[in-house]
């Protein structure tokens, strides 16, 4: 599940990425030749997969860790930008009404599935447990913190949302966010932070999960539990886990449907 939610991180990366290849044809014309190539999601997501796996199969989570910083970085300042934003021209938050458009509510199960992905993250973190320093401390402050913190934002979201756009405006445009901050091209950049961050969170997390099933000796064979708990050499970095992974993601990748 872990390296199969790699998949699902790299296509919203490719969907992010869209805004970015639109206007690099728009604004150079010598890229219109390679527009097919440039707004193809699947491809774009194919070539961050083999990307990722290179990073993990290479050089492994310190590398990732250290991208992670800047990501937030990146993070911070494009949800800095999104409260600073204006309300959409033309919104009045007095002629909404929130009753009506709850009237005929989607069911619970299929919002939550919306919902869900967006604190897997927080799980994930645990999984690097034994890269840490001090897991038995830094493992329950992280994630009270990263609970914590994750409610507040998105609390915040959804309130600066309705206050800054009508429930159609909403409904319709899945970058509406780039239409009330202040910067708008900062929400794509930030977007695609975010599924980069979570795929890199889940590519190092979910080799370590079965390099573990492998040393707990979860598995039917000695030869396979053996070959899937090894190091890479010199290092804690589990290879040939991690191979097993990136192939699971990258079938995913290549289906390239999330409802499927």
């Amino acid at each position: 599940s872990q390296a199969i939610s790699v998949a699902f991180y790299v296509i919203a990366f490719s969907e992010a990425f869209i805004p970015f290849s639109e206007y690099l044809i728009e604004a150079y014309p010598f890229f219109s030749d390679f527009s097919s190539y440039l707004l193809d999601r699947r491809l774009i997501g194919i070539i961050m997969m083999i990307f990722l796996s290179i990073l993990m199969l290479t050089k492994g989570a310190n590398i990732g860790m250290n991208l992670l910083y800047y990501v937030v970085a990146i993070l911070f300042l494009s949800l800095i930008m999104f409260f600073m934003g204006k309300p959409i021209e033309g919104h009045n938050l007095a002629d909404v009404d929130f009753f009506s458009s709850i009237s005929s509510p989607d069911s619970f199960f299929y919002v939550f599935t919306i919902i869900f992905p967006a604190f897997t993250g927080i799980a994930a973190g645990l999984g690097l447990s034994g890269d840490l320093k001090d897991p038995k401390t830094s493992i329950p402050k992280g994630t009270l913190l990263a609970t914590a913190v994750g409610i507040i934002v998105y609390v915040a979201v959804a309130l600066k949302l309705v206050l800054s756009a009508s429930l159609d405006d909403l409904a319709s445009d899945q970058l509406i966010m780039s239409r009330i901050a202040i910067w708008g091209p900062i929400i794509p950049i930030g977007l695609g932070c975010a599924a980069i961050s979570s795929a890199l969170g889940s590519v190092m997390v979910a080799p370590r999960t079965l390099q573990a099933l492998g040393v707990d000796k979860i598995f039917p064979t000695l030869t396979l539990n053996t070959w899937l708990s090894r190091n890479k050499k010199g290092t804690i970095e589990p290879m040939n886990a991690s191979l097993i992974s990136c192939i699971i993601a990258f079938f995913f990748v290549v289906v390239g449907d999330i409802n499927m």
